[in-house]
């Protein structure tokens, strides 16, 4: 009996069209976001100079937030100048686009990165990467540990989940790069801009890149690739580590080091961090993601088979991912003694989506290097489709659709949830514009949203000097932002 021959090409527009749909509820509830907690704080110079002058005029202020910052609490100088400039700055409707931003570039970056993995140095057909990089996605998505933080809240999500983006697209040029006959300034100037720019960003991002860049050069050398190839690696790595470095420098860092006591030696922390790598891959792999992989396996199969690599030893790819999973979490554990907060969570549960399928394709390249090429060709179909069904069937059906980061935002909205929160925080935003109003006494907030505004988010208090108050009022300008009593 021939087995059918399936169409990827009609699958892979089939899985872009379920990640589209699954994303729906996300940007439909983004209208109703609003800005909190940090966000007043980093967007307070900007907001009152595009208050008194124009929207160029945030980025003076935005500057002069940073330098300040990088004095007195954190040398992450490139994260605090865009955390500066949130879109409630130039007007409080603009923050529905914090969702739209954080979503579009790990989605683009995502493709990005796998198209050049699998697509143009795999050799791969475009349904392969597009049917990776929708799986990826679906799981990074839906299922992180924190939506709120890791695509609503503008300053926890740009921090980390736009950072982590940016480094995908940094990876990928390098790749290309290292894979160029001679220099190409048109992947250099960018990659060497991202390169700087990482070095400034959250210290997991920045020290992974920086292993990473370390090993693309070490790789260009080894495999004597031409010199000019060779010196922009080299370049690539000394922009990266001289921003981390002028990031690590920061009189700041030393003032947040004193109010975090007990921090463990750096050996301690790197022996933490591979523990903690290793129990977020064994507690991550479940029926509903091993059901993803089985149903990749067919396209990542036939890649696999293509590609020029070896792929020797198996158990090489998972200890590697343990390893740079493990890189992302030793800078938290060495500087506060655990693996951080949600948003940080989100960041570490990305790099796994995206590692286990790289584990996987290494798997089956070893696999296909010793049976015969065409021995589980039969079974790919059915197995194919068979996984796919019944990873719908899961999700659909599962004790756990709540959980997903779209289910829940559709609960929100088809419950009034959304609308009730939205309208609060509108009453809120009404007497901070109104400039008769300095002393502002805010109703509290009834409704929580989890994918806006989880319940325990800091909120106002009826304390005027509390951290939220002081940084409600500084942003609007007001004398004073107390919770009514």
């Amino acid at each position: 009996m021939k087995i059918p021959r399936l169409d990827y090409r009609a699958l892979a527009l089939a899985a872009l069209a379920a990640l589209a749909l699954s994303l729906l509820p996300l940007f439909c509830i983004a209208p109703y976001n609003h800005p909190c907690t940090d966000d007043y704080n980093y967007g307070a110079y900007a907001a009152q100079a595009v208050r008194e002058g124009s929207p160029l005029a945030a980025l003076p202020a935005a500057l002069r937030k940073t330098a300040e910052t990088y004095q007195n609490w954190q040398g992450t100088f490139s994260a605090i100048f865009l955390m500066s400039l949130h879109p409630a700055v130039f007007g409080e409707g603009f923050y529905a686009l914090t969702p739209f931003l954080m979503l579009g570039a790990l989605g683009l970056s995502t493709f990005f990165f796998l198209w050049v993995c699998m697509g143009k140095l795999g050799g791969g057909a475009r349904h392969v990467w597009v049917l990776a990089g929708c799986g990826v996605l679906f799981f990074s998505v839906q299922r992180a540990p924190s939506a709120f933080e890791g695509f609503f809240w503008y300053n926890g999500a740009l921090f980390y989940t736009f950072f982590y983006a940016l480094s995908l697209c940094l990876y990928g040029l390098a790749l290309l790069l290292l894979r160029a006959e001679r220099l190409r300034w048109g992947l250099l100037v960018p990659a060497a801009l991202l390169a700087f720019f990482l070095g400034g960003g959250n210290y997991s991002t920045a020290l992974l890149t920086l292993v990473l860049l370390a090993c693309g050069a070490g790789w260009a050398f080894l495999r004597q690739r031409p010199w000019p190839v060779r010196l922009g690696m080299l370049s690539l790595l000394a922009l990266e580590g001289s921003a981390l470095l002028i990031s690590a420098a920061a009189p700041g860092n030393a003032v947040r080091q004193g109010l975090l006591p007990n921090q463990p030696g750096p050996l301690e922390a790197v022996g933490k961090a591979l523990l903690a790598a290793a129990r977020l891959a064994l507690e991550s792999v479940d029926l509903p993601f091993l059901l993803m992989l089985l149903a990749l396996a067919p396209v990542l199969w036939g890649c696999a088979r293509r590609a020029e690599f070896s792929f020797p030893c198996p158990a090489l790819a998972p200890l590697a991912a343990v390893c740079l999973t493990g890189v992302e979490m030793t800078p938290p554990l060495y500087a506060m003694g655990h693996t951080g907060a949600q948003r940080m969570q989100d960041l570490y549960y990305f790099t796994f989506c995206l590692l286990a399928v790289g584990v996987e394709f290494y798997l089956l390249g070893w696999l296909a290097r010793r049976v015969e090429p065409k021995a589980p060709a039969t079974l790919w179909p059915g197995a194919s489709l068979g996984a796919a069904l019944l990873l719908c069937l899961c999700l659909l059906c599962g004790p756990e659709l709540r959980q997903l980061s779209g289910a829940s935002a559709l609960l929100s909205l088809r419950g009034g949830e959304a609308q009730a929160y939205h309208q609060q925080m509108e009453a809120r935003t009404a007497l901070y514009r109104d400039p008769a109003v300095r002393r502002v006494e805010a109703a509290p907030l009834t409704a929580f949203p989890p994918v806006l505004r989880p319940s325990g988010v800091p909120d106002l208090t009826e304390d005027p000097e509390a951290t939220a108050n002081r940084y409600a009022a500084a942003f609007y300008g007001k004398e004073q932002v107390v919770l009514k009593p």
